[in-house]
């Protein structure tokens, strides 16, 4: 009976200790949205579907009470290997909750991330005039898969 219990709790043991990275095939989708306190209320959407391939990036304004798709695309499965490689590699996956300065900032803007599962679980993170210091590599990993900067 030892034997047994040994070759169950081992493995869930170092799962703990190593951490549970999701594979690549088990996210679902990512949402990225920035948006301005102040101004017209500009908010731009940035949405990857890793079930579908596609990707479609749209901006709203408060003042014009509209929005618009001023991108969208597919990609292939190579190209979302590398991206999600990217995402692994600067920490997307070990984000923290919030962000925000430590002094008072009277405009700005701030952000939402969602990363949705297919198993349901979601990562949510945002933050007020402060992002994570990985954002920056992230950034050009974003770039070299839609060509644009989302982060």
């Amino acid at each position: 009976m030892k034997k047994k219990t040994v070759k169950f709790i081992l493995p869930l043991l170092v799962m703990s200790l190593t951490g549970c990275e999701p594979n690549r095939t088990d996210l679902k989708e990512l949402t990225y949205s920035t948006f301005s306190y102040s101004g017209y209320g500009e908010t731009r959407t940035y949405n990857f579907n890793f079930e579908k391939n596609k990707f479609k990036f749209v901006e709203s304004f408060k003042a014009k009470k509209g929005s618009k798709v001023f991108e969208k695309g597919s990609f292939s499965e190579d190209d979302e290997e590398k991206l999600y490689e990217g995402m692994k590699k600067c920490g997307l996956f070990d984000i923290e909750s919030h962000y925000s300065p430590s002094g008072v900032v009277f405009d700005g803007g701030g952000w939402t991330l969602s990363l949705e599962f297919t198993d349901g679980k979601k990562i949510e993170s945002s933050g007020d005039n402060e992002e994570p210091e990985f954002f920056q590599d992230l950034k050009q990993y974003f770039y070299d898969f839609c060509g644009y900067f989302v982060l």
